[in-house]
């Protein structure tokens, strides 16, 4: 027998066994005769791949079958012979495709069997599993299947990033709680079915807050001793040897803890570092007692200390005290017996220097006691601009009463009419009315000024006065020839002048003096023609734009005062006998005259001056020769006289020095100074004497290093 027939007997056979068990399965069985007597047959076949649970559902020539398994399927179709048939899926299971093989023809003398249905699962129908979060505070992570992971951070809907086949498995599990909650999962498991899973609830819950002990380490105890020990004021724990020790009572995760030393060892003294916190979920190992020998204070005298500064002083590097006057003191910081000491100045107080003696030593058996700290006030300087000099004499001011020695005279350019410092007290600016600005650096130890490289700088036409912003980086100078005022920026290193774009900018007519105030950001220009011109400052650039222009209401204006807090204004100028006071507007800048506004003045007045606590102002009378002193009132700025002082010939300035003690007026006329100390509570001027000057002294100005 050859093999080609073995193989159709075989086929043969199979295709026997085939009908067999369709007839078995109810499919495949004879054809039914038609109520006519014509033979009719019935159309079958074979379903594979079906998913478990699933349904498909095929239409045979319009007529519909519900399939629910695999294997042999009968339909409903009974043709007679040469009719037409078709068998198509009308609707697959959910997530499977299906074909169909042998599905159409026309009937034969028999009935149709081979029809074939093939499922297959359809990869792109997946479906997400997720559902929602509640009660979270912290971050969750969640698993799906042990992988797959999602992290949580607030409360509500979520799902996993990766999609599942229909009839796939999911387990939700917790991968990682949130700190201090516990998450548990409900309807966490299941099967895929045709849908995304919606319904896995996830609920966190706080932990309840742990019992913490508190504990550390004892070291340094003698023998035969004890130390009793404290937390948080009521939980006593008496120690009598070296080592690991935690308290009886504990503290809730969240609540603080404090342990303290309530009884120290004999001749021994007990310290605590990491004594206090807040408890977490773990308990406290931390906290450190050590004892040692019983330690001694470090303290002794200061004096020379002007009221309202401070000084800061340090022991052994790292111990600071903060003094505000003169008498004993103490370091808060113990130094144990045998142990060094050495304090130091940390930081010196504004316009004094502080030294040490017996700073330095090895404590013994007794308190350190000696320590001597001595504040002199640092050198004071000042400096008159004689206009017909065409120079700057300099004088060293004595701290105790004022009084003047001549350092030396310095050539300026022609006619210096005034002079500005920069607030460290490191140069000297001079304004020469005939032409340019002298710039000089200021020895801090002999007050002589050395020019600097590039002085004289160029200015407008008739420089009639000179003025530097509080952070010392501008220099302001009035241009009373040409209407302008002239902004310079100042080198920090070398003190040299730099116009700035823009510069100079327009003021009012014939402007005499720039004042800015204390915050640096509005100028006021004295014009001689009976007006005061507001001008904002930029912060960065230093440019001025003109605000308003406000009327003097006393004539020609050659000087404006503003109090240290920037709130009032004073105003004055040779052609009346009155001041005029102003309040200012902290926004704009702007002034606006107060009531009672102008306030009697002597003769000519040429000058206006503020001391620098605020409380009185003084204005110097060039006709009458002397000087009238006002107290201001606070809330209003009015005027109060105090009284008025004999000064030389022409007075033509006043200045006082940082600590509002000694006032300086050059008398333009008789070529001197007058020196007053000043009576700190009436502001009333004490004369300390005249000294000389050089040729039509103009403009004065006190210099004090800071510190």
């Amino acid at each position: 027998m050859t093999i080609d027939r073995i193989r159709r007997l075989r086929a043969i056979a199979a295709l026997a066994a085939t009908a067999s068990l369709l007839a078995a399965c109810g499919g495949g069985g004879g054809a039914a005769p038609s109520a006519s007597g014509a033979q009719k047959y019935a159309v079958s076949g074979t379903l594979t791949g079906l998913t478990p649970g699933a349904t498909l559902t095929l239409s045979v020539d319009g007529q519909s079958l519900s399939i629910s398994q695999n294997g042999g399927f009968n339909t409903a179709a009974s043709l007679a012979a040469g009719t037409a048939y078709a068998v198509t899926v009308a609707t697959p299971p959910n997530g499977e495709t299906c074909t169909v093989t042998n599905g159409s023809g026309a009937i034969g003398t028999g009935n149709v069997t081979d029809v074939q249905v093939a499922c297959t699962t359809n990869p792109s129908a997946t479906y997400t599993v997720g559902g929602t979060v509640s009660g979270l505070s912290g971050s969750v992570a969640l698993l799906d299947n042990g992988g797959d992971e999602v992290t949580l951070s607030a409360s509500g809907s979520f799902s996993f990033p990766t999609a599942l086949f229909d009839h796939a498995s999911y387990d939700v599990t917790v991968g990682t709680q949130p700190t201090g909650q516990t998450c548990s999962v409900a309807n966490a498991a299941g099967t895929v079915q045709g849908a995304q899973v919606t319904n896995v609830q996830v609920s966190c819950a706080n932990n309840p807050p742990p019992a913490i002990t508190v504990g550390g380490g004892l070291s340094g105890l003698a023998a035969g001793t004890a130390v009793v020990l404290q937390d948080n004021g009521t939980d006593d724990l008496t120690l009598t040897a070296n080592g690991a020790f935690t308290f009886h009572g504990t503290v809730s995760s969240g609540s603080p803890y404090a342990v303290t030393v309530v009884s120290q060892p004999a001749n021994q003294s007990c310290s605590v570092a990491n004594a206090s916190g807040t408890a977490g979920n773990g308990n406290v190992t931390n906290v450190r007692v050590t004892c040692a020998a019983r330690s001694y204070a470090i303290g002794g005298t200061l004096s020379g200390l002007t009221a309202g500064t401070s000084v800061v002083l340090q022991d052994n590097g790292g111990d600071n005290l903060t003094l505000t006057a003169s008498g004993w003191f103490y370091f808060s910081q113990n130094v144990a017996a045998g142990s060094t000491y050495g304090v130091t100045v940390l930081t010196q107080p504004t316009h004094e220097t502080c030294s040490v003696t017996n700073g330095s030593g090895t404590t013994a058996a007794n308190n350190v006691t000696n320590v001597s700290v001595t504040c002199s006030v640092n050198p004071q300087y000042l400096y008159v601009a004689n206009v017909h000099g065409n120079d700057v004499a300099a004088y060293r001011i004595d701290a105790s009463t004022g009084a003047l020695t001549s350092i030396g005279s310095f050539p300026t350019g022609s006619l210096p009419v005034s002079i500005a410092l920069d607030p460290a007290g490191n140069f000297a600016y001079v304004a020469n009315d005939g032409g340019g600005v002298s710039a000089y650096r200021i020895d801090a130890a002999t007050g002589a000024l050395a020019p600097v490289a590039g002085s004289p700088f160029a200015a407008g036409s008739y420089p009639m006065s000179v003025t530097i912003n509080p952070t010392g980086t501008f220099a302001y100078v009035a241009n009373n020839g040409d209407g302008t005022v002239s902004v310079y920026r100042i080198d920090p290193t070398t003190g040299a002048l730099a116009q700035i774009p823009g510069s100079p900018f327009a003021a009012g007519p014939a402007p005499y003096a720039v004042t800015i105030n204390p915050a640096g950001t509005f100028a006021y220009v004295a014009n001689d023609v009976n007006t005061v011109s507001v001008c904002s400052i930029d912060a960065a650039s230093g440019a001025l734009t003109l605000v308003g222009t406000i009327a003097s209401g006393i004539g020609p204006v050659e000087s404006v005062a503003v109090t240290p807090g920037g709130t009032f204004a004073y105003a004055v100028g040779g052609g009346s006998s009155a001041v005029s006071a102003f309040t200012i507007d902290a926004t704009t800048g702007l002034l606006t005259a107060i009531t009672g506004s102008p306030f009697a003045a002597a003769t000519s007045p040429n000058a206006v001056t503020v001391n620098p606590a605020g409380t009185f102002a003084y204005v110097a009378n060039g006709a009458s020769n002397d000087i009238s002193a006002y107290s201001i009132d606070a809330p209003t700025g009015v005027l109060v006289p105090v009284g008025t002082f004999a000064a030389g010939s022409d007075p033509s300035e006043i200045a006082i020095n940082p600590a509002g003690t000694f006032a300086y007026v050059p008398n333009r006329n008789g070529n001197d100074i007058s020196v007053y100390s000043i009576d700190a509570p009436t502001g009333v001027l004490v004369p300390v004497g005249t000294f000389p000057a050089g040729s039509s002294p103009y403009f004065a100005v006190v210099a004090q290093p800071p510190n």
